[in-house]
């Protein structure tokens, strides 16, 4: 388990976390305060001056350790949700980002390579006029 600890100000929460944290409860004030602090660091949301010199800046540590934006993938989920709509790979579907992690890992790249070697082939085929259509249109 680590510590997750997120501060602005005055405000300081501390969650034991594995991979996935559900926070559940009735204080609405606090859970909006709380995601608050992360849309801030993670989403690299603009604060004002005013807010800054009031309350101080956002921090987000792992174990008393400052995390770095680069360094975590931060993915925000709601009720609206529809995995149906995230399948059709659109620029900000999770199904999407989740795919490019996986194809940047050095794991997948014999994987990678052979499907690009079968895409050529398929492609060369094309070219070389092996499949031809059933119909063939003229026009006069």
């Amino acid at each position: 388990m680590n510590l997750l600890t997120l501060k602005k100000g005055n405000k300081r929460y501390d969650l034991q976390i594995n991979n996935i944290k559900y926070c559940i409860g009735n204080d609405f004030e606090e859970k909006y305060n709380f995601v608050n602090i992360l849309k801030e660091v993670f989403l690299l949301s603009k604060e004002s001056e005013y807010s800054i010199n009031n309350s101080g800046q956002a921090q987000v540590l792992i174990n008393d350790k400052e995390i770095k934006v680069k360094e975590i993938s931060f993915y925000q989920i709601n009720h609206h949700y529809s995995i149906t709509n995230d399948l059709k790979l659109t620029a900000h579907s999770l199904i999407a980002r989740y795919l490019e992690i996986l194809i940047a890992q050095d794991d997948n790249i014999d994987t990678i390579n052979t499907i690009n070697l079968l895409l050529e082939s398929f492609t060369n085929e094309l070219d070389n006029e092996l499949i031809y259509p059933k119909f063939i249109t003229y026009t006069p």
